[in-house]
């Protein structure tokens, strides 16, 4: 296993562990991936008590400066959270807790799991000091996957607790409460111990496709991936598209829905596969009768700041108020950044207190589909605990 969340990918299809020992995906190099790993890095040094400059950070990482404000917006929730539990988080009292910070919304539907499986490396560490660590002082060969932060207790591990922050959201879950029970280490052995028999356990031809398929190597040549691809295209008749989902019940509906995600994913891989051979072909894919052909778009932008003067002797408030859009993340970010020390949380207070006043504050709504559990299927599973 090379992280907590493998083995918890690997459990729902067993075939990557048999077949590919490298095939597990740990990390996509992508904007938000190398914004996570901003995040990351400068919550470590926060949690060991470290200086890091903000400009450093975004550029290691090759952060745009356009993201400086959501950047300071979640370094903030952070940073409010720590101070708020770290006494907690590092009380010797026989807990091993573990934190994982997350930089994106809630989207992890299995970060319980994962947050489980954290809890198991690190009653399996070895030679590990005492104290509060972070991730990167826990990386032993390919066993790289250890939580965000770990606090290790001097003597015995008599319980467990984990804690997950979703700082896009403010948002946070933590165990050992009156929602979330406490977690006795035999717990977590045993748990982890029916994660390793579903992988070993495997008949040689049984797949089951899903979203975690993209997490693999192998997906693009996956016999099951393949087959379940093929079967969902086959079942829409695209002549009349309307009709044919119109004949499905609601439950079908429900068990297509991330069907038709998977296949919009592998025909964007698809698409990006044939992009990068045309680039490596000089720009050109020949046809039969068409041209693939690669072309560079210059889009500009008007700058606010000198645009806003040669604006104003043109336009009245009225009509400049339109063409413009002010992030409230980064207006309040700013406000914070110009407020002193102890008194940021306030001036940003302030400031929502005086838009809304001023009514100032707009509201739009999204509607959003998410796959949820059903109450039976939350039934179901209390029954079975």
């Amino acid at each position: 296993m090379r992280r907590a969340s493998s083995a918890v990918l690997l459990s729902k299809c067993q075939a990557p562990a048999h077949l590919s020992p490298d095939a597990i995906l740990l990390d996509r190099s992508d904007d938000a991936g190398a914004f996570g790993d901003a995040i990351h890095d400068a919550c470590a040094c926060m949690v060991l008590g470290k200086e890091y400059g903000v400009g450093e950070v975004l550029a290691r990482y090759n952060i745009p400066e356009t993201e400086r404000g959501r950047f300071l917006w979640q370094m903030r929730n952070a940073w409010d959270w720590w101070t708020a539990h770290q006494m907690e988080f590092t009380t010797d009292d026989g807990t091993l807790w573990v934190l994982d910070w997350k930089s994106t919304r809630l989207a992890d539907a299995d970060y319980r799991a994962q947050l489980w499986e954290y809890l198991y490396l690190g009653l399996m560490s070895r030679d590990v000091e005492p104290g509060l660590l972070v991730e990167r002082e826990l990386r032993y060969g390919n066993d790289n996957g250890h939580p965000d932060a770990m606090f290790v207790p001097s003597g015995k591990v008599e319980r467990c607790r984990y804690c997950i922050i979703f700082m896009e959201d403010r948002t946070h879950f933590i165990s050992g409460t009156a929602e979330e029970p406490w977690i006795l280490p035999e717990e977590v052995l045993e748990r982890h111990k029916a994660y390793v028999q579903a992988i070993v356990i495997w008949d040689g031809r049984t797949y089951n496709p899903g979203g975690h398929c993209w997490y693999c190597r192998r997906c693009a040549e996956c016999p099951g991936l393949q087959r379940e691809l093929a079967n969902t295209i086959s079942a829409l008749r695209v002549a009349n598209l309307e009709a044919s989902l119109a004949k499905l019940t609601d439950s079908e509906c429900t068990e297509a829905w991330p069907k038709f995600g998977m296949v919009i994913k592998f025909a964007e891989r698809a698409r990006e596969i044939i992009k990068m051979r045309c680039v490596a072909g000089g720009g050109i894919l020949e046809g039969d009768e068409k041209n693939l052909q690669l072309f560079e778009q210059t889009r500009t932008k008007i700058k606010a700041l000198e645009a806003w003067p040669v604006l104003k002797k043109r336009l009245t408030d009225e009509e400049l108020a339109p063409a413009v859009k002010i992030s409230k993340m980064v207006a309040m970010a700013a406000v914070k950044a110009k407020a002193p020390r102890g008194q940021k949380k306030r001036a940003a207070d302030e400031l929502l207190a005086d838009l809304e006043a001023a009514d100032a504050i707009g509201e739009t709504t999204i509607t959003v589909a998410r796959l949820v559990p059903s109450l039976g299927a939350a039934n179901e599973a209390m029954i079975k605990e």
